[in-house]
């Protein structure tokens, strides 16, 4: 947000320098980013005039011109085509830097001829990008007076950042509204004129969506000479880098920077027939009249066509356009806002307007437009078409429509002097005004809660008609005793007519709530407060504690040292596994992403069932608008992005929430994996990564976390629909699923464009057993003095048997025995029945108190075989010692 000193001090009575309004403004919240002073490069540049010029007799091009300065009349070359005599100009003295190239002017011989100076153009003043000729200056100017003072560019320019909850800091009123509270001046009292009307409109307002469009205004003017707006609003215009076009166009533009109420003017001849305000989509138009022949319009065919992926038409193909006044045409959606009449689209709503019912200079007769529009399909419809306007910028951070009206009087009343008069008509209006905003109580007490600030008063006796009895800082909480002890000594309503002398009071409170516009009224110790029309982030007390606070001065705020709070050891070994997981993986060759926590919807269909709740209201972006369900989708997007550039080898992880409702937000560490695990080379012949690359890693992970794979429930049912059905697996104990793990289901990998196998794995940290987490920490290590006996087992399965739920339920056959399974083979092929495999399981016994004899190994083997054929109807097929 730009504004000029000038321009704040038309609402604003104050003496306070440029650096104390700049402090004060910080202060407050609003913060200033820069302070422009175009003054200080131009202050050597004086105001000339062309006495008369004559052709260079060695150059076409050049012309020698005879110029009156103070200090009397120079010779000056000079090859601006505009250069003529009679005009008054910009004049660079010898000696004088020129801002754009940084040179110096010196006394010159410019092909045999003198010259003592130079003539600028903005350009070389850089005031603009581009010019055509040396400027020229308003007839009135004085020769010799500073240029800087002649153009107005005295006038510093604050830049600040407005947050998107102050829309109503977005008008240079509401800026010096909250400078007023702060004490940097008076706020001025607004005065509304009275527009008396001269005809009625015949023109018809038609709003068909109220919650779209809550209100519209406008008035027809009639008979109007549409020149260029005089010095004083172009200059204001000017400074803060708004192209001055003509007075109409301009005083919009001087009234959304001034109250922050966008406005437009159409042309009224241009118009046909009424005004309605409707969804795009509700006026077709036949594809045949935009698109010629049926052919589908693209940026290569035409770059002036903006063309959205969402567009969707009727069975005949029925659409929308708008030619803006950007020069580039918009093919509207049934989510776009527009004015519209019988000849078409005059306006994407609260955007940008059309270049059919432009003004221009031979415009007289105009429709003026102020309005409010929804700001969520505002933003929508300008982040899909991607317009960035300032109308857009105000619009979506919400208007104060209460002041809409009042807006439209002061333009046209401006709009009026400026163009020489004209015929007004009355004020149409459609919807109604913004109605009454919630009271809030606000407890006095509840600001000391919340800040620490202590209420300051100052008790008086009534029998000594005010004569002092103590001067006392009390915090709130002692305010009932204070109370109590009235009824003797004091008056009966201390706390609300007591004299204070240093600090916040509740009458401060009350002065800077009135000042900024809300209306309070005092019970007791509980202040009633109704925010105003234009604060739509006023809801809750905390922001009216935020109110107060940022007005009577966060610096007051005492330092107090922090409590100390009791360690969080839940918390912290959170922390700590979280930390030991990312250092394994880094270790393992993983990198560590950061993705964000929104997704596509479109995607998100892809993993999960889409959920209404964790759609996005406002969206960043239309690719992102929905809440992730899963982390996987990231990071194949990662996957999509570096194998289009050439990267085949990859190794990722991420931890971060993912969101399955509005209620359940868990914590995952999610991992992915795809490529070569070595490439060919002289001693190997490479080989690609495969599942059990992964869960390598994932035991790693586990062992650091206490945990053991072989100890949970393996299952391969109900795995994520994501992940391959025959090659993924479900890992849990318990009841308690932690997570999953195997190759990426190759319909996904389809969808991203992705042809090489990728494997991944999903732990819920926040499922994990705080209680058996080691973090790297092991228990110590007894090494059994008896000897360690092992037992191969072959079993016939069944072929779509899951082996991880054998040798799970292995592991945990007998944990005083056994101290290792592993699985060395596994094999299917015509030996062996259809729809079966053949595992091979190496079995390690040892007992820590005795020498295992042959009886307790044959025990274990006979048992252990029996179970296997029951449990998993397998078929022992060899058995060795």
């Amino acid at each position: 947000m730009k504004f000029t000193l000038s321009w704040l001090k038309q609402f604003l009575d104050t003496s306070a320098s440029v650096t104390e309004i700049a402090q004060s403004l910080t202060a407050i919240g609003l913060e200033v980013e820069e302070i422009i002073d175009k003054a200080a490069d131009l202050q050597k540049f004086e105001v000339a005039y062309i006495v008369s010029t004559k052709p260079h007799p060695s150059a076409d091009k050049l012309k020698i011109c005879e110029v009156e300065t103070k200090n009397g009349n120079l010779q000056i070359v000079c090859g601006a085509s505009n250069a003529r005599a009679g005009i008054k100009v910009v004049l660079a003295n010898i000696g004088v830097e020129i801002p754009n190239g940084k040179f110096k002017i010196k006394e010159s011989n410019i092909r045999g001829e003198k010259s003592g100076g130079m003539l600028c153009s903005e350009e070389e003043l850089l005031l603009a990008s581009e010019s055509e000729g040396i400027m020229e200056l308003p007839k009135d100017a004085v020769i010799g007076e500073s240029f800087t003072k002649c153009y107005g560019l005295d006038d510093p320019v604050f830049v600040i950042n407005v947050t998107p909850n102050r829309g109503d800091a977005l008008g240079i009123y509401g800026i010096a509204r909250d400078l007023a509270a702060k004490g940097i001046g008076t706020l001025k009292e607004l005065e509304i004129p009275k527009v008396k009307s001269t005809f009625s409109s015949k023109i018809k307002l038609n709003i068909k969506d109220k919650e779209a469009c809550p209100l519209f205004t406008f008035r027809e003017i009639r008979n109007l000479k549409n020149k260029p707006s005089p010095d004083w609003l172009q200059k204001l215009l000017k400074n803060i880098g708004v192209k001055p076009i003509s007075s109409i166009v301009d005083v919009t533009n001087y009234m959304s920077y001034s109250f922050g109420q966008p406005m437009h003017a159409y042309d009224a001849d241009k118009l046909r027939g009424d005004v309605v305000v409707e969804c795009a989509m509700s006026f077709p138009r036949r594809r045949e009249s935009i698109i010629p022949n049926n052919e589908k319009i693209t940026e290569e065919n035409n770059n002036k066509v903006i063309l959205d992926s969402r567009l969707r038409g009727n069975d005949i193909g029925e659409w929308s356009e708008l030619h803006a006044l950007n020069d580039k045409k918009y093919l509207l959606n049934e989510s776009d806002l527009v004015v519209k009449d019988e000849n078409g689209v005059q306006a994407l709503a609260g955007i940008i307007g059309g270049n059919s019912s432009s003004c221009d200079s031979n415009t007289t007769n105009i429709l003026l437009e102020a309005a409010c529009f929804n700001a969520k399909m505002v933003a929508a419809s300008g982040r899909r078409l991607q317009i960035d306007t300032d109308s857009r910028y105000r619009f979506e951070r919400n208007i104060d429509r209460n002041f809409t009206e009042k807006v439209l009087n002061i333009a046209t009343d401006l709009i009026l002097s400026i163009c020489d008069g004209g015929e007004v008509s009355e004020i149409v209006i459609s919807g109604e005004k913004e109605p009454a905003k919630k009271t809030l109580d606000f407890p006095v007490d509840y600001l000391e809660k919340i800040t620490g600030i202590k209420l300051t008063l100052l008790l008086h006796n009534e029998a000594n008609k005010g004569e002092f009895v103590g001067n006392t800082e009390h915090s709130t909480a002692a305010y009932k005793e204070v109370r109590e002890d009235a009824s003797t000594r004091l008056t009966p309503k201390l706390p609300l007519e007591a004299s204070y002398v240093k600090g916040l009071n509740i009458k401060g409170i009350e002065a800077i709530l009135n000042k900024l516009g809300f209306v309070t009224d005092v019970k007791n110790e509980v202040i009633k407060v109704t925010p105003p029309s234009w604060r739509h982030d006023i809801n809750i007390l905390e922001d009216l504690v935020e109110e107060i606070t940022r007005i009577y001065g966060y610096d007051k705020i005492e330092s107090i040292k922090l409590p100390e709070l009791e360690q969080d050891n839940n918390r912290l070994r959170d922390h700590k596994r979280i930390s030991s997981f990312k250092r394994i993986l880094a270790s393992k060759g993983y990198d560590e992403v950061v993705t964000n926590s929104f997704m596509n919807s479109r995607d998100a269909k892809l993993f999960t069932e889409l959920k209404d709740e964790l759609f996005l209201l406002n969206p960043i972006s239309v690719e992102d608008d929905y809440m992730r369900p899963t982390i996987v989708p990231n990071l194949l997007d990662i996957v999509r992005k570096n194998l289009a550039r050439s990267i085949k080898d990859m190794a990722f992880f991420e931890v971060g929430p993912n969101f399955l409702d509005l209620n359940n937000e868990a914590t995952y560490l999610a991992a992915i994996l795809t490529g070569s695990y070595n490439n060919k080379n002289p001693h190997s012949m490479g080989r690609s990564y495969d599942i059990f690359d992964l869960k390598s890693d994932l035991e790693t992970v586990f062992d650091y976390a206490g945990l053991s794979i072989e100890k949970c429930i393996v299952s391969n049912q109900a795995t994520p629909l994501y992940y391959h059905p025959t090659r993924s697996v479900n890992l849990a104990l318990g009841k308690n699923l932690l997570g999953h793990f195997g190759q990426i289901h190759p319909k996904i990998l389809k969808h991203y464009d992705i042809k090489e196998e990728v494997f991944a794995f999903e732990l819920n940290i926040t499922n994990l057993p705080i209680s058996k987490a080691k973090f790297g920490k092991r228990d110590e290590f007894i090494i059994s003095d008896y000897q360690a006996n092992f037992r191969d087992y072959a079993f016939i399965i069944a072929y779509d048997q899951p082996v991880g739920e054998i040798i799970s339920y292995i592991n945990n056959f007998n944990k005083k025995l056994i101290k290792s399974v592993i699985l060395f083979d596994i094999y299917s092929g015509d030996k062996l029945p259809e729809g079966k495999k053949s595992i091979a399981i190496r079995v390690g016994l040892q007992a820590d108190d005795r020498t295992l004899n042959e009886d307790d190994l044959n025990s274990f083997s006979k048992d252990l075989i029996a179970v296997i054929e029951q449990k998993f109807q397998g078929t022992l097929r060899v058995y060795t010692r």
